[in-house]
């Protein structure tokens, strides 16, 4: 018998499945902006600061991934 067969499926994707995380990750960021790590922090703490006055959570080398889209002008399909 599996492991996972007596598992209730509670709708989580699996391991497998690659899933878009909430927060993009500073090398993602550099990679979209063609950019330097450096610059892309520039924008990050920019947009974190903003996130942080109006009391949302934040976390260093990460940005909230609607914002960033927003913040540089680009509104991808799905979100």
């Amino acid at each position: 018998m599996k492991n996972n067969e007596n598992a209730r499926d509670t709708g989580a994707p699996q391991a497998t499945e690659k899933v878009e995380s909430v927060f993009i990750r500073l090398e993602e960021a550099a990679e979209i902006m063609q950019c330097s790590r450096s610059t892309a922090q520039r924008c990050f703490a920019e947009i974190n600061a903003k996130l942080r006055a109006r009391g949302c959570f934040v976390i260093a080398g990460r940005c909230n991934r609607r914002e960033f889209y927003k913040a540089i002008g680009w509104e991808p399909q799905g979100l």
